[in-house]
């Protein structure tokens, strides 16, 4: 069961050195006082943080009260002059066990896009001339109210391509994120461009972070992981300077060399998708020289008039410089590659590049993390820190492509039977039984992941055929993941596809 609760700052109860009292303009009654408290707390913090902006700002957030977790839609409004308050927050508390329904329903709702749908169908309490909602009555929405996200329309219009929305899938902007958008962009094509880009993700978005307008120029972003603001603001440029986050800019042309889906309704980031940083496209801009004179003189050249041969291509003199150099280049190396071979000594037998102590001691340690089938992020990023300063220069690159797709790509909905055949390839150079590996990848991708779309992204035509690979280069791993309950229900629609 959701919650609602709806607080208001009174300008009468202002006062140059006590920040004004908090009042309960509407509130469920079987909401637990441990939420309620930490909702007050949240509301306040919201009221100091937006004091000089104007307009409605939409955030989703995560309050853990009494070791229950829940996720917060906020609608948070500064009142004109002539109104009785200052400020208006109007919270939407949704259950654990409510998301968890949301993230499996079909029409994959995302948080921002409830919270544009609860928006279009009055839901939100932003002015005091409005009657507030019933505080315990459960916020009715259908799937056709939600925006449509198969197209990206927001992404495309505003940035010129829709595969653009696949931007929080790529590095560096799948964690910690400062959006800047152009100038008089709505807040409600803020919220379509969260949409959008979640509605891509596995998760929906949900557990990732945002507010629609970064008001704070020491913004916390361990709170809230996306915060949208405008390009070239004060926040943006405080942020750039004290904050090592990363920076994404929007504008029309951005261009990310994203590859498109298979199925052409949505756009997704390639698992091994490199240079995911924005690629300006230059444009030619009309100068003194290009004016409105579009006329020039000319003479026509003297072989044109006159008897004389015309002359040669000025290239011409350039070539025959490039055979000359060419002919002696060649000459020399004859020369010096017959006396080398002649007083050179027999080459010796090829060794095996060394394993250092530092390198067999990551490997094990990576090693001991699959077969502890730890579902947490830590020990593996603590390993790939370790590997930077690392002496193991022959395994750590590799190693790191193996950890990246192990904490990275695990969020992608595409290319997981190419990062298993990866995977096992790294495995067995280091010595790794590829049955561990593999489980360790396919038990953190499946987990949360729905049946029905893992099937479906599973086999189109390009995963067909990198199944089809995976399953004749390690068919020991058929008979491996048929005897796991856990793995039945994702892999077995594939084995039967390609091992009837």
């Amino acid at each position: 069961m959701s919650y609602q609760l709806i607080h208001a700052k009174q300008k009468s109860e202002a006062s140059d050195t006590t920040p004004p009292e908090l009042c309960d303009i509407a509130c469920s009654t079987t909401i637990p006082a441990s939420l309620k408290e930490a909702l007050a707390q949240l509301s306040h913090k919201l009221y100091c943080n937006y004091t000089h902006t104007q307009g409605c700002i939409y955030s989703y957030r995560i309050l853990t009260c009494d070791a229950t977790p829940y996720h917060i839609l906020t609608a948070a409004t500064r009142q004109p002059a002539h109104s009785a308050y200052n400020y208006i927050c109007h919270h939407t508390v949704l259950t654990e066990d409510e998301v968890i329904t949301l993230r499996r329903n079909s029409a994959r709702p995302t948080p921002a896009g409830i919270i544009c749908a609860l928006q279009s169908s009055g839901h939100w309490y932003t002015q005091q001339t409005t009657l507030p909602p019933q505080a315990d009555k459960e916020p009715m929405l259908s799937a056709s109210q939600l925006p449509d996200a198969r197209t990206q329309p927001t992404w495309k219009e505003l940035t010129g391509h829709k595969r653009n929305a696949a931007v929080l899938l790529t590095p560096p902007y799948t964690s910690a994120t400062l959006v800047c958008c152009p100038p008089r962009i709505t807040e409600q094509e803020r919220l379509l461009l969260l949409h959008e880009a979640t509605w891509l993700m596995p998760t929906r978005g949900w557990g990732k972070t945002f507010c629609t307008e970064c008001t704070d120029k020491t913004a916390d972003f361990h709170v809230t992981e996306i915060m949208l603001t405008t390009t070239r603001s004060e926040q943006a440029a405080a942020i750039a300077h004290t904050q090592r986050i990363p920076m994404l800019q929007l504008y029309h042309g951005l261009n990310l060399h994203l590859q498109d889906d298979a199925n052409g309704l949505s756009t997704v980031a390639h698992p091994l998708a490199a240079n995911p940083q924005p690629q300006v496209t230059p444009q030619a801009y009309p100068t003194a020289e290009h004016g409105t004179n579009i006329y020039k003189y000319t003479e026509a050249p003297d072989h044109e008039c006159f008897f004389i041969p015309p002359p040669k291509h000025k290239k011409w003199r350039s070539f025959k410089y490039i055979g000359i150099l060419f002919g002696v280049t060649t000459a020399v190396y004859i020369v010096v590659c017959h006396y080398a071979d002649f007083f050179s000594p027999q080459p010796e037998a090829p060794q095996a590049p060394a394993v250092t102590a530092t390198a067999n001691q990551a490997i094990q340690q990576f090693r001991d993390i699959l077969r502890r089938q730890d579902s947490t992020d830590d020990a593996l990023n603590k390993l790939h820190a370790r590997l930077r300063d690392s002496d193991a220069a022959p395994y750590a690159r590799n190693l790191a492509d193996c950890i990246r797709i192990l904490t990275t790509d695990i969020n992608k909905t595409h290319g997981h039977p190419e990062n298993l055949l990866f995977l096992a390839e790294q495995a067995k150079a280091m010595h790794i039984p590829v049955a561990d590996i593999a489980n360790y990848y396919l038990l953190r991708v499946i987990k949360d992941y729905p049946v029905e779309e893992w099937v479906a992204h599973n086999t189109t035509a390009p995963a067909n055929a990198a199944w089809a690979r995976f399953f004749n280069t390690y068919p020991n791993m058929v008979k491996e993941w048929q005897t796991h309950a856990d793995y039945h229900a994702h892999i077995e629609p594939l084995i039967r596809r390609h091992l009837p």
